[in-house]
């Protein structure tokens, strides 16, 4: 194995990035934060070539799909490679995309198809509803009643059947709701500290450094 390869360096080129990149945002120290800037350049470009990757590689499993027939596969990589080459050619025509086909079939085309695979997670939603609206529980009592209030709440009419829902239900929303969302948020930073810390120690599995051991 070449010393660039082993776990030790890769680690250490880690931490190193990681210390000037703390010590850059806390402090304001000059050949600090030009290391930094260096780093963060690199980073975007490291960034450009994985997407170029990941397109290569998507071109080249649709491509081979393509070739072999693939049973009830092949005619969607037809449609995704073309529509791939068609979005680059008129994107990059004339001023970055602002060629009238590309802002046509983005408009047209892909947001009402995202639109619509966004919103069949609406169904998902129902059958998680129904799942934890089960009244036998007294947790599932209280966010019943609180979902209904917050309908309530949010509804143009809510207010006209009783103005007290516009005070109860801005108050779940600004107190009980907030409340969660902050503790929610804590506890995750948390987390992300102690797994950046575990990855600064090197002590984390699932880095690339580790293997897997």
């Amino acid at each position: 194995m070449s010393w660039y390869q082993s776990p030790k360096i890769q680690w250490l080129i880690v931490l190193g990035c990681a210390v000037i990149m703390f010590v850059d945002y806390f402090f304001a120290i000059g050949p600090i934060t030009s290391i930094s800037n260096i780093i963060q350049k690199w980073v975007v470009t490291m960034i450009f070539f994985t997407l170029l990757l990941g397109t290569i590689n998507i071109l080249r499993i649709h491509i081979q799909h393509i070739k072999n027939r693939t049973k009830e596969q092949w005619y969607f990589s037809i449609y995704l490679v073309f529509m791939f080459l068609f979005m680059v050619v008129t994107g990059l025509s004339g001023k970055i995309a602002t060629n009238p086909m590309f802002v046509w079939v983005y408009t047209q085309v892909q947001l009402p198809i995202s639109n619509a695979i966004y919103s069949l997670t609406a169904f998902y939603i129902t059958a998680a509803l129904y799942r934890a609206f089960i009244l036998k529980r007294i947790e599932g009592t209280f966010l019943v009643i609180s979902a209904i209030l917050v309908m309530l709440y949010n509804i143009p009419f809510g207010g006209v059947i009783w103005p007290g829902f516009n005070n109860v239900g801005g108050w779940i929303l600004d107190v009980p709701n907030t409340a969660v969302q902050r503790a929610i948020i804590i506890t995750t930073v948390i987390g992300m500290i102690s797994l950046a810390v575990r990855v600064f120690m090197g002590r984390e599995r699932g880095v690339a450094f580790r293997g897997g051991e």
